[in-house]
């Protein structure tokens, strides 16, 4: 696991390298790499399962893109709940975004509207 958890945030830096002296209007999509509702033999260990696993890989990563420099600390980050729903969302742990040396509502929630929406 923690092979993954390295290879996972490896492969979001190599992204954000590449793309740091881009506009900064490109934003990073953290939400589509949450998986399929299938994980297969292991799901305990899914980031869509696995609160704490979630929160941890999605802070390092956010860091990460951050950390890349250039026009990287400004683009607007999208993450979703782990669950993928809008019922997860309270799951997000908060400092995700608000330890954002950017935040200003540049991390999105996916599934926030439709909370607002259920409410």
């Amino acid at each position: 696991m923690e092979e993954d958890r390295k290879a996972y945030v490896a492969w979001w830096t190599a992204v954000a390298q590449q793309l740091k002296d881009k506009d900064y209007k490109l934003s990073f999509n953290l939400f589509t790499e949450l998986g399929v509702d299938g994980c297969g033999k292991n799901c305990e260990q899914s980031l869509r399962r696995s609160n704490d696993k979630y929160n941890k890989w999605t802070s390092e990563v956010v860091r990460a893109i951050r950390g890349t420099g250039g026009k990287n600390v400004q683009p607007p980050l999208i993450v979703g709940s782990p669950g993928k729903t809008a019922k997860d969302l309270p799951k997000i742990n908060q400092t995700i975004y608000s330890n954002d040396s950017v935040y200003d509502g540049r991390v999105a929630h996916l599934g926030l509207r439709a909370k607002q929406k259920l409410s």
